[in-house]
Formats: structure tokens, C-alpha cells, sequence
């Protein structure tokens, strides 16, 4: 479905279309009354029961006030399609932003500001459950950028007690940024899983690249669950090193040597207020070893091969990447990871459906040997 430019539907004159997915458009809109700026998103073609989801996830989004968040301000209709009506954000995405490189203080006060509006959920009994570089939006308007949460449309509540929206054993997310108990069963993670997420958000943003990378998601979830990556100080040497353990406690298979909360992640970085100086230090000795007329910045994030398909608020698709295989594989997960859309339940099934051909075509061969040997005596 696509509105046209000027014309007026409803309260709000409609601008540009900002981004187009699977299930949704976005669209600038001016109020025409309050003469306000937003952005309008669409959904369509989507189920019942997704269309649930959309309406829980911006309630909870709406009931949330916070710099670091996107502010949804009404759940509309325009022309009969299920719309959220939010705060126009004047930047980028956080993915976007990061094809170019930035300055560690730089990435570093984005996540802050990350950790913050996510703590803020969570306070008020809310967990994302989909945290990426996609899902942050970056106000570019002032002198620094100021990080925002996006799209809580997989939010878990205090009060969630399972039932259809979040089923016991089914998980979903995006794989490269999920934990690994979140690939097991979605219904029984708690704030931990987000943290696992901008754990894996600071690394690439500190990297230059994903800490799990993959064109599979069993490839994606045997490293995760193995915890095997490269340690952060092996991509950049003069990282501090509170950041680099700070990571690795993020990235922790076992959720209990996790930080137990947002705020005891930001008390860790920024409690004793030497991050600054320790930042400083890295800048300085990554210029000493670097050529004459270099810049010093993070490196930037690879170009890849899409994993799946992603709807995101203002900018276009996500891509994935490529990565090394754990050398000892846990167990498989009971249940594959589903995207947060229903289109991705095709997938699944064709993924099903492999395994119990190949195992279908084992037996056969079997029996095809046997019944020779038998024939041979």
C-alpha cells in the first residue's frame, strides 16, 4: 500500500516514504493541526495474532517517555491499516551510521545513551527482545548524537504470563543478536537477553565487525551457545580494558555472570568516572602507532549477505555476514528461530523439511544395503 505525497489522510498530511519492508511503510507526516512532524508506520498483510503483538508492543512503547526512546504518540488507522504514529527522528539508523567509522568516545556516548533508554524499559517491567543496530535510531540534530530505542513490537511485560503471543519453546529474534537461551525458548528470558544484545551491539560498534556472524542461523547459534568469538583486544589492541571485559560479561553464555541490570552495567563503565581518561589513553596510543596523516577510528562495518528479511522504522534492509564455524558444536535448539514477521514460518518449514528428507533418505539407504546383503545370501 503506498499514500501519496500531500494529500491528507486523516489528521496528517503525508511526506516522503521513509523505508518500505516485508509487512510495513514508513512515511514523514506533518499533524495538521498541531503542525507536528512524525513517522507513520503502516502495517499490512499481517495475521491476527501479529497484529496483537503490534498493538501490545505500542502500548508498551507509548506508556514509555525517555530521551533515549522513541515516543509513539497515538495507534492509528489510515485507510483501514494498523499505524504507529511516533516521534520523527531527524538522523540515521545506528547500522547506517556505522558504514562510516567513529571515533571510540564517540560510539561509546551513543551507547550510553542506548543503556539508558533501555534501562528505562525495564524499570517499567519491559523487555525488547529484539535489540540490533537496526532497531536504534540516532538524533543528529545537536552536537552529539543521541541514541533511540526503537520498536518494541516483541516486547516481553512484567505481567506476561506466556500465553499465545509468547509460547513456551518458540523463539525469535534476529539470530545475531540473540542469546543463546533466547534461541531455546523466547518465553523464559528476562532483562539479561537485552544486555546480551548491546553486548553484541558495543562490540560491533567497538569492532568493527559481529561478534557471531553467519549465513545460517545454526551456524549463527552453535558459536553463540559455544561463546566462541574473537576477544575484542585481538581486533583492537589498545581498547580499554574495562571495555573489553565489560564485553566478554556481556557476551557470557551463562547469563548469571552477566551485569544484572542496566544500571550496573553503566556503574561499571562509568561508576568511578575514569572511562574518559581510559578512552583518551586508547586514542592516544592508536595514534602514536598510527601513520602520519591516518585517521584513528573505529573500523568500519563490513558489507553482507542479508539472513533474513527486517522491517526497521527509517531505514532500509539489514545485511548479515560471514563466519568461523565452533570447532565443538553444542546441541541443535528445539526450536528454530523465527523472524519477528510471519513471513519468515516459510522458511522454517523448508528448514523442517531438509532434515526430515535427509534423515528419510538415510533409512532408505539403509534398507536399500540390507535388503542386498540379504539378496547376496
Amino acid at each position: 500500500m503506498e499514500l501519496k505525497k500531500g494529500e491528507v489522510y486523516g489528521d496528517y498530511k503525508m511526506g516522503p516514504m521513509l523505508s518500505k519492508g516485508t509487512m510495513s511503510v514508513t512515511y514523514g507526516a506533518i499533524h495538521t493541526e498541531a503542525r507536528t512532524r512524525h513517522a507513520l508506520k503502516l502495517m499490512f498483510g499481517a495475521d491476527d495474532q501479529f497484529l496483537q503483538r503490534l498493538k501490545r508492543g505500542g502500548e508498551a512503547q507509548r506508556s514509555l517517555v525517555h530521551d533515549n526512546l522513541v515516543r509513539v504518540t497515538e495507534l492509528a488507522e489510515i485507510e483501514t491499516v494498523p499505524t504507529l504514529v511516533m516521534e520523527y527522528v531527524n538522523g540515521t539508523s545506528l547500522d547506517r551510521w556505522l558504514e562510516e567509522p567513529h571515533p571510540l568516545a564517540e560510539c561509546m556516548t551513543v551507547f550510553r545513551g542506548m543503556v539508558q533508554g533501555v534501562g528505562h524499559a525495564h524499570k517499567a517491567g519491559i523487555v525488547h527482545r529484539n535489540l540490533k543496530t537496526e532497531k536504534i535510531l540516532l538524533d543528529l540534530s545537536g552536537a552529539e548524537p543521541v541514541a533511540k530505542v526503537n520498536d518494541f513490537i516483541l516486547v516481553k511485560l512484567e505481567n506476561d504470563g506466556g500465553g499465545q503471543l509468547t509460547q513456551m519453546g518458540v523463539s525469535f529474534g534476529t539470530p545475531q543478536y540473540m542469546a543463546p537461551e533466547q534461541f531455546r525458548d523466547v518465553s523464559a528470558v528476562d532483562e539479561r537477553a537485552d544486555l546480551y544484545a548491546l553486548g553484541c551491539i558495543l562490540y560491533e560498534m567497538v569492532c568493527g565487525r559481529r561478534a557471531f556472524e553467519g549465513t545460517e542461523i545454526i551456524e549463527i547459534y552453535m558459536a553463540a551457545s559455544a561463546g566462541e568469538y574473537p576477544r575484542p583486544k585481538e581486533l583492537k589492541p589498545n581498547l580499554p580494558h574495562r571495555i573489553d571485559e565489560v564485553l566478554v560479561s556481556l557476551l557470557s553464555v551463562h547469563i548469571e555472570k552477566r551485569p544484572e541490570s542496566c544500571n550496573k552495567l553503566l556503574d561499571i563503565l562509568y561508576g568511578d568516572g575514569k572511562l574518559d581518561g581510559e578512552i583518551a589513553a586508547a586514542a592516544a596510543a592508536d595514534a602514536a602507532a598510527t601513520p602520519a596523516g591516518v585517521k584513528t577510528v573505529v573500523p568500519k562495518v563490513g558489507k553482507t549477505t542479508p539472513i533474513q528479511p527486517v522491517d526497521r522504522a527509517l531505514e532500509p534492509e539489514e545485511e548479515g555476514a560471514v563466519a568461523r564455524r565452533p570447532s565443538t558444536p553444542p546441541p541443535p535448539p528445539r526450536a528454530q528461530p523465527l523472524a519477528e514477521e510471519p513471513a519468515s514460518t516459510g522458511v522454517s518449514m523448508l528448514l523442517v523439511a531438509g532434515v526430515v528428507g535427509s534423515l528419510a533418505l538415510l533409512l532408505g539407504l539403509c534398507i536399500f544395503a540390507i535388503s542386498l546383503f540379504l539378496f547376496a545370501l
